[in-house]
């Protein structure tokens, strides 16, 4: 298969990645229906003491609304407060010095949707990481799927461990590897994905 259908995620954790680099083109639905407690607004990162999700705040009134429609609520200072995380967290990794600067600009800008949030952040990552992957986003839900394309949505989700055999890899924090974390962590310590 060439194609993908997969949820927008902020910052995706390893194993999105090493799912979408298989294929040719990632096709983002933002037609479907948000679903709380999902990767969607939150990442994982690794903290001196255990894994942090980091979660964006969002405005939504219904109980249904597509993720298209999902507003970033900036009454809390949550931006601030992940970017100083983060760069607390990752400032001494190899990489971070290399990188942080396409982060920051990021997170100094305010995105009034969150699909746009996540989304300039993924092409960001697949920049860094050199993944060549064609990019298309749909805002009707997609229900008919070509034979082509896999349908990934909802494949990679918070409450659920995901089953990934990854190579270790020198970590800020511990003696004892923590897969699966936040893309971040990865392109910070090691810079590639194997």
């Amino acid at each position: 298969m060439d194609n993908c259908i997969i949820d927008l995620h902020y910052l995706p954790c390893i194993a999105y990645f090493e799912v979408i680099k298989q294929y040719k083109k990632v096709i983002f639905d933002i037609g479907e229906n948000y679903q709380k407690q999902t990767y969607r607004n939150r990442c994982q990162i690794l903290t001196a003491q255990k894994k942090l999700n980091l979660s964006i705040p969002i405005l939504h009134q219904l109980p249904k609304m597509p993720f298209k429609d999902i507003k970033i609520d900036y009454q809390q200072k949550w931006q601030r407060t992940h970017w100083r995380t983060i760069v607390t967290n990752y400032a001494k990794s190899p990489f971070f010095i290399h990188y942080e600067h396409y982060f920051e600009k990021i997170f100094e800008n305010q995105y009034e949707f969150l699909y746009q949030w996540n989304l300039d952040l993924f092409k960001i990552c697949i920049q860094i990481l050199k993944i060549p992957i064609e990019i298309e986003v749909s805002d009707v839900y997609i229900k008919n799927i070509e034979a082509q394309t896999k349908d990934l949505r909802n494949n990679i989700i918070a409450k659920k461990t995901q089953e990934i055999s990854q190579k270790p890899y020198l970590q800020v924090f511990g003696n004892e590897f923590v897969p699966n974390l936040s893309i971040i962590d990865l392109i910070f310590c090691e810079n590639k994905l194997d």
